[in-house]
């Protein structure tokens, strides 16, 4: 009887120590994660020393490396840190699980913070409706208009010059378009993106079409760019007429079915609304259309002033504009240059911004320079001052 007593309470033991070994090899087991997964972990940030030991865990943000704001074109980018999560209360033990590879720990009780989606500051102002954003420096990064697409954005400084032209054009502005007008509501994504590019801008596509400027193909091997006539040579006078497609060579069929067969006198010429349609509507994407259409870019140039995407940032009242305060570089400035059509709107080009002599310069496609130019052929290409364009100065359209 003792020893059967006896034999009990070995037997007891042993089931202790068999459970006690299966406690352990279960905790132990809990612990076990595949190699691959904590390398692939490693490269999103995760420092898995600190996610196996709970207290260090809880002391140490998880940091990533990112990109320094960049507060001039001519800064060296080094890396710096910012936390992207921060536990800010103790999980529970027992809890903790691998869920994904960009998130270390999961517990009912940890409290994750984030960081602020950006550092840009915004400044809201009236006339036209607008946004203006910079940087924690107070740099001016960007500028917003309701309603419009042109977005004018702080970069590298560029110098633009012809040989006609007797000063140069030299900013740090760049213009690009949304893709769609600007509803109030700044997209960080697209900002980001936006300042970072450094493909050619509006500006400089602009230039891709002035005397001598070499051809350009697209992946189809039709020629999209390069020196602009501006119309064909006919009784001693360049014609006008030519629109973008003419230039290509190529039939445009339009949203509501007009088709538009090119002129072959005028394959690769530009008049002034044609080279800004080629510009801002085929090379660009904004919408394009014959006659005036709500949300379209319509063909001539008194049609665009008063039709066009946008707003009529200075309205023509039939006297020369002076004040140019409200002008931004890439604006449609627009003019009655010739007096055979009473008051109306005849010519379109584009302002590039205060040349080195102190001038507001333009660039536009006329008869005398034969094609697109900021020189001073046929007329200074300067807003202000007594010249032809400056005293025909009539309006500002920013699309």
């Amino acid at each position: 009887m003792k020893n059967m007593t006896n034999n009990k309470i070995v037997i007891v033991l042993l089931v202790f120590l068999i459970a006690g070994v299966v406690l352990i090899g279960s905790i132990g087991q809990s612990k076990n994660v595949d190699s691959s997964n904590i390398a692939q972990n490693n490269q999103n940030g995760i420092n898995f020393d600190k996610v196996f030991n709970l207290p260090a865990m809880l002391r140490t943000p998880i940091w990533p490396t990112a990109p320094q704001t960049i507060n001039s074109p001519t800064q060296t980018i080094s890396p710096t840190k910012f936390p992207i999560l921060t536990l800010t209360q103790a999980p529970t033990l027992g809890v903790t699980n691998f869920i994904s590879p960009t998130l270390s720990v999961i517990s009912p009780t940890i409290i994750v913070t984030l960081p602020p989606v950006s550092t840009f500051t915004y400044k809201n102002l009236t006339n036209p409706a607008r946004v203006e954003v910079y940087d924690k420096n107070g740099q001016w990064l960007a500028t917003f208009t309701n309603s419009s697409y042109t977005v004018t954005l702080y970069g590298p400084e560029r110098t633009f010059s012809e040989s006609s032209s007797p000063y140069s054009v030299k900013n740090s502005v760049w213009v690009r378009l949304l893709p769609n007008p600007f509803g109030g509501t700044v997209d960080v994504a697209w900002l980001t993106r936006a300042l970072a590019d450094r493909s050619n801008d509006i500006i400089a596509t602009e230039f891709q079409y002035l005397v001598g400027a070499p051809a350009i193909k697209n992946s189809s091997g039709l020629k999209i760019a390069g020196d602009a006539s501006y119309g064909p040579l006919i009784g001693g006078s360049r014609q006008e007429g030519s629109d973008f497609n003419d230039y290509l060579g190529v039939t445009w069929t339009y949203p509501d079915g007009t088709v538009d067969p090119p002129e072959s006198q005028q394959i690769e010429s530009l008049d002034c609304s044609g080279f800004q349609r080629m510009v801002l509507g085929y090379r660009n994407n904004i919408p394009i259309s014959i006659d005036p259409k709500p949300g379209y870019f319509p063909r001539r140039s008194f049609q665009m002033y008063a039709y066009s995407p946008g707003n009529i940032i200075i309205a023509d009242n039939g006297s020369q504009v002076t004040n140019f305060t409200s002008i931004m570089i890439g604006d449609l400035v627009f003019f009655d240059g010739s007096t055979n059509d009473g008051t109306q709107i005849d010519h379109v080009g584009m302002y590039l911004g205060k040349d080195l002599g102190g001038h507001y310069r333009f660039i536009s496609s006329r008869k005398g320079a034969d094609g697109p130019t900021i020189g001073d052929i046929s007329g200074a290409s300067i807003l202000d001052g007594t010249g032809h364009y400056a005293k025909t100065f009539r309006g500002v359209r920013r699309l």
